[in-house]
């Protein structure tokens, strides 16, 4: 029984991120973690897309906000027909449908890609692939593609931290903390302007780690600009400080 706890706790720790160290070489070191860490990455990156995207449509739409606000205007420009809400109408023009239009575009895709429900249907909508309609395949697909978008932000966003801090347990963590977070999950597959926000605001921080300046700030201009969800530009502040202050000392 010792033997078997030694072998568990060695084997945990390879996975929280602690590196062998048998080797004599630092450069075999270096390589050995640089190896691990880059499979590591890939093999929970698949993980956790194929895991978001499988959620995403098995999870219930939480926000009426969601439905008559999103996807109904979008179906209005897809099909012709909707409800529209008050803050769309004409007289009052709160919200604008320039959000909506990449969707539109996706969805005409999507729906041409329906011949594939066979493979993909199980996958994403588990056992009610038979009954499904064109309008729900391409709902669903939206949806899953929102949600891998999620997941691919939360990778790489995980991989710059790691990068940045030399640690991979810090890493490892973070991305624990995220993928079982509920908000997180509710949040993935959704078509809203905070989602969209929480996708930019992951890629925005992780070229800041990078200390990719530009592409950071551009991040922010699109969150703030395209999402039509001007409150979010304060999350950009703290990272716009420090490129003036890194700019101001350079």
């Amino acid at each position: 029984s010792k033997h078997v706890l030694n072998y568990c706790t060695s084997r945990l720790r390879d996975w929280l991120g602690t590196m062998p160290t048998t080797s004599n070489s630092k450069n075999d070191k270096t390589s050995s973690s640089s190896s691990f860490s880059s499979s590591w990455w890939t093999s929970v990156g698949a993980v956790l897309i194929a895991y978001r995207i499988t959620m995403a449509n098995r999870m219930p739409i939480m926000d009426c906000d969601e439905v008559y606000n999103y996807w109904e205007p979008l179906h209005f420009l897809h099909h012709g027909s909707g409800m529209q809400t008050w803050e769309y109408a004409p007289p009052f023009a709160l919200r604008t449908y320039a959000y909506l239009a990449p969707m539109v575009g996706l969805s005409h895709v999507f729906e041409f890609l329906k011949g594939f429900q066979t493979w993909l249907g199980p996958f994403l909508f588990g056992s009610i692939t038979s009954n499904i309609t064109t309008k729900i395949w391409t709902l669903g697909c939206l949806r899953s593609t929102l949600a891998g978008l999620t997941a691919l932000s939360e990778i790489q966003f995980c991989q710059a931290l790691h990068s940045c801090t030399k640690s991979q347990p810090i890493a490892t963590w973070t991305l624990i903390i995220m993928a079982t977070s509920t908000g997180m999950s509710h949040a993935a597959g959704a078509y809203l302007p905070s989602s969209t926000m929480l996708i930019l605001f992951l890629q925005s921080c992780t070229c800041w780690l990078q200390q990719k300046y530009i592409p950071t700030m551009a991040y922010g201009v699109v969150a703030t600009l395209a999402c039509g969800w001007p409150f979010g530009a304060l999350l950009f502040v703290p990272m716009g400080l420090h490129i003036v202050f890194h700019s101001y000392v350079s």
